[in-house]
């Protein structure tokens, strides 16, 4: 990891906005933080006549709070790189069409600026062609199967906007099409290089993979430092975030100066989702209640007469999640010790990691809670046969877990709450079960159906904490008061506890 520029090298760009009258494209001066947008792209220079320089990685975030100043930004900076790249193709994404061309949107801001330098907008096509040979498509890909339209295209700069509405299948294929187009007139790598630029606001389904490929929570280190990361696919990438907050923006303050106020009235989640960029706590989090402190713990030996079990979600080129349990009968707490996420396993191999890797000399089960779906049998030589079939063949017997999704939200909302001896239901290995611990909080409700969670999440690590809580019912709450009130309290349906 290392600094994208120096401190003094930030004041002499923000002094020389400040100062600045003959901008490239006019009427419009970044503010600093856009400036900070223009900078990592290599975009900076050709903003005031002067040589580009090449991005300084691919992959390029730059999100946080709303107003922020971030769709101008990405507006102005495909700008003034299609007028600095003859014949160069940029693609501007968002999830819905509508969400491009609506009031203030990126069509519209475009409108206002792109015809003062000859632009000319295909509105069929929805696309801005310069005369220079230059293209800024707006492009939209709302379903997973959507993605395959672009297969043939190329974008020199990829942007998405919005990003977390995006799943990680869409945002994973679109990444390919992030390469040099054949009427690009710059061919030398070191002058210009293609990148790709995500913006977006805290929550959503895409949540996890972009807390994965950017580090907005900084736990690789601060903002202003190119990352190396593992994204979801388990491989290496290198990433540069840019954070956003509401007073990066004055211009738009001053037009709007009741602007946080009038979030402030809303829900509290929600607020600081846009007021601050609050990338732990956001709304539609179904686990808005995590804490670090109150619900992980340093890993330590699991005594061998607790209860223990196990639970797991399947998957192959989906990730497989497989979590273990042990149950402190003197305090009641549970607590998630080991786990595996792998993926591209077959069924006997990821019986035989349970069987061999993950089970300690001694320890026994009483129940391994799985996916229903592993009951769905398939003919293979000839013979039906269901992946809990393979894994009873390993030494491994399966007993269902409920799916009922509102069982499943309610019983993962209440290990949020202190029982009445004060102690917290279920607590998370820090050590053994990170990814589960990064994965849980990110979960949100389907917004249309509050019963369910929403569709294309990464909910393998979810199902299986759910599946896991499958014979749990919930505890009196120790403080009624203190507790997310759901409608979910009371309704659970009645099954054995543990």
């Amino acid at each position: 990891m290392f600094h994208l520029y120096p401190e003094k090298d930030q004041a002499e760009i923000i002094n020389r906005i400040q100062i600045s009258s003959n901008n490239v494209i006019g009427s419009w001066d970044p503010q600093p933080r856009q400036a900070d947008l223009f900078n990592a792209s290599g975009m900076f220079g050709a903003l005031y006549g002067d040589p580009i320089k090449p991005a300084v990685c691919q992959m390029i975030g730059y999100g946080g709070a709303a107003f922020g100043g971030k769709t101008e930004g990405a507006v102005a900076l495909a700008l003034t790189a299609a007028l600095a790249i003859p014949g160069l193709r940029v693609g501007y994404f968002r999830r819905q069409f509508t969400d491009l061309e609506g009031s203030d949107g990126p069509i519209d801001r475009s409108r206002g600026l792109y015809p003062n330098f000859g632009g000319r907008y295909n509105s069929q096509k929805h696309v801005w062609v310069f005369p220079n040979g230059s293209e800024v498509r707006f492009c939209h890909c709302k379903n997973p199967g959507d993605r395959f339209n672009y297969q043939s295209q190329a974008f020199d700069i990829l942007i998405i906007d919005e990003a977390t509405h995006f799943t990680w299948e869409i945002v994973d294929y679109l990444i390919t099409r992030n390469r040099p187009s054949k009427s690009n007139s710059i061919t030398d790598p070191t002058l210009f290089r293609p990148f790709s630029l995500f913006l977006t606001n805290p929550g959503n389904i895409g949540h996890a993979w972009y807390l994965k490929l950017f580090d907005p929570v900084c736990e690789k280190g601060p903002t202003d430092q190119i990352k190396e990361v593992i994204n979801l696919n388990g491989q290496e990438d290198i990433s540069y975030f840019i954070p956003a907050y509401l007073e990066d923006n004055p211009r738009g303050m001053e037009k709007d100066p009741e602007y946080e106020n009038n979030l402030r009235r809303r829900n509290p989640a929600l607020a600081d989702q846009l007021l601050k960029g609050d990338w732990t706590h956001f709304a539609g989090q179904i686990l808005k209640d995590f804490n670090y402190s109150l619900h992980t713990v340093d890993d330590f030996q699991i005594p061998l007469e607790w209860t223990r079990w196990r639970s797991m979600d399947w998957g192959y080129a989906a990730p497989w999640c497989n979590l273990h349990w042990a149950k402190n009968s003197s305090t009641q707490e549970i607590y998630i010790y080991q786990m595996a996420y792998r993926r591209f396993l077959m069924d006997s191999q990821q019986a035989q990691i349970i069987r061999d890797d993950l089970t300690l000399p001694g320890e026994s089960f009483i129940y391994n809670f799985a996916d229903p779906s592993m009951w769905t049998r398939r003919t293979i030589s000839d013979v039906a046969v269901s992946t809990a079939d393979v894994y009873e063949s390993n030494g491994i017997y399966l007993t269902p877990a409920d799916n009922n999704q509102r069982n499943k939200i309610a019983k993962a909302v209440a290990t949020m709450a202190p029982m009445p001896n004060g102690y917290y239901p279920v607590k998370i290995f820090r050590g053994a079960c990170k990814v589960a611990i990064e994965f849980l909080p990110t979960i949100v409700y389907d917004e249309n159906n509050p019963d369910q969670i929403e569709d294309g999440q990464v909910d393998h690590v979810w199902d299986a904490y759910c599946y896991g809580l499958t014979h749990w019912n919930p505890p009196a709450y120790k403080n009624p008061q203190a507790v997310n009130k759901t409608k979910y309290q009371g309704k659970l349906s009645g099954v054995k506890g543990l």
